[in-house]
């Protein structure tokens, strides 16, 4: 039975998912570390996975993340706490997202609604 992992955001209180992100809002590096209790290493590591996307870096070299990353991480993080791999997570990850562009594409009766 596949499970959306998703659903696992519903197990958390909302002020603890996103306490920092504002709408339209890049996270800075430290505000996501502060938000999560992850180190960069952890963080990095996500990263070059593909389980946590940046959205840009500035010319200082400082990165951005968009405001869901501190959701997308606690999730990785509730995941992980219950058996799943970090490999077992980029591929539910991908599914979901996989699932996500053919519903979007396609919907719900079959028919391509276009790119």
């Amino acid at each position: 039975m596949f499970y959306n992992p998703i659903s696992f955001l519903l197990l958390l209180p909302y002020s603890s998912i996103t306490p920092l992100a504002e709408k339209n809002r890049f996270l800075k590096t430290k505000e996501v570390l502060q938000g999560t209790g992850i180190t960069h290493q952890i963080l990095y590591r996500y990263t070059t996975m593909g389980l946590v996307r940046e959205i840009k870096i500035r010319e200082s070299g400082h990165r951005l993340y968009p405001p869901q990353t501190i959701a997308v991480i606690k999730l990785i993080q509730r995941l992980n706490q219950s058996g799943y791999t970090l490999r077992d997570i980029k591929d539910i990850f991908f599914k979901e997202a996989r699932l996500n562009h053919i519903t979007r594409r396609w919907g719900e009766g079959g028919k391509e609604r276009g790119p």
